[in-house]
């Protein structure tokens, strides 16, 4: 059980109170604005919702307590069990190996329940239906407005294009919302710590996913081919790990299957502050990359319960800047 103080949780209320607040006030063309990455707030608001964020995040304990129902496998002193594939820090609190090649690892109490809280909090009503085709809903920070790119082709454009994929698919029909980096620094900090060799630059913006009764994400795999422009605003690059954390309990439904491993499919319980880690790709010294697909093909499976998660992925390379086309 995680403990909070009641200073946490009065702090919680306030700042949910200063999201709600930021959103009645502040409209755009494009309807109802985000809170954080948006410097037209008032300074009170965003001082009250800096200061509660910070509180949340260093006041709840991390117990990190492994779960005997999952394998609990030795853990190579490298952190790697095959050659290429990415790291992991072995001090980090709650680190389980539950497959080995490729490696899958869970991290019991990755954020406090206070944390999970407030990240649903952020995502509020800005969901949207998930992505799955080319084209890429982005943030302009120049001009402070959304753009759309495509990875495939490299064009980009402000308004939304006549794209059946830019909605939801029968691949995936969760929603989703976005969490930029700059919100959740703490959050930041401690994923580049668990992944070791890991520049805050090679984090894709943060999206949050929520599934309703009977929604789902079909088998697949989180690779990328490499092109012009990829769909984390990565060129030239792949990624190399995944972190997502369970955002709440689920009592049933919603598991995440990896349906080509021991046992098959090896099936992970949603559970709250939980994070699950896994390595998309490898670094090759002959083709710069491989990608590890089908070992790593998972799914959500239709949820039955309301599930929340959050999710990020490691690049090879850093971020670009915004592509010339998306400033004309």
């Amino acid at each position: 059980m995680i403990n909070t103080s009641s200073n946490s949780s009065e702090k919680l209320k306030e700042m949910r109170r200063g999201y709600a607040l930021a959103r009645r006030a502040v409209n755009t063309s494009n309807g109802i604005r985000r809170l954080f990455g948006v410097p037209v707030i008032t300074a009170e608001v965003e001082k009250r919702s800096a200061s509660a964020t910070k509180t949340v995040e260093s006041s709840s304990n991390r117990s990190g307590q492994l779960d005997s129902s999952y394998p609990n496998l030795d853990i190579p002193p490298s952190g790697v069990a095959e050659t290429g594939f990415h790291e992991v820090n072995l001090t980090t609190p709650g680190l389980q190996l539950i497959s080995r090649a490729p490696n899958v690892f869970l991290v019991h109490d990755f954020l406090t329940s206070s944390e999970c809280d407030a990240i649903v909090t952020m995502a509020g009503s800005d969901m949207v239906p998930s992505l799955c085709g080319a084209w890429q809903k982005k943030w302009s920070e120049t001009h402070s407005r959304h753009y759309y790119a495509n990875w495939q082709t490299g064009e980009s454009r402000w308004d939304k294009p006549k794209d059946p994929n830019v909605d939801a698919s029968e691949t995936r029909t969760s929603t989703a919302a976005r969490v930029e980096k700059a919100d959740v620094p703490a959050i930041i900090s401690r994923i580049t710590a668990l992944l070791g060799d890991c520049d805050k630059r090679q984090l894709e913006a943060f999206s949050v996913l929520r599934y309703d009764a009977g929604q789902f994400f079909k088998p697949h795999a989180d690779v990328w081919q490499h092109g012009k422009w990829s769909s984390g605003g990565f060129t030239d690059s792949t990624r190399l790990a995944t972190v997502f954390v369970y955002l709440n309990d689920v009592q049933e439904g919603g598991e995440t299957r990896f349906t080509r491993l021991k046992p098959c499919p090896l099936v992970i319980r949603p559970k709250k502050g939980m994070a699950v880690v896994h390595f998309p790709a490898r670094r090759d010294p002959h083709f710069g990359f491989r990608h590890d697909w089908p070992r790593t093909e998972h799914e959500s499976a239709p949820a039955v319960d309301e599930k929340w998660i959050f999710a990020t992925w490691m690049w090879a390379n850093f971020e670009d800047e915004e592509p010339a086309a998306a400033l004309q």
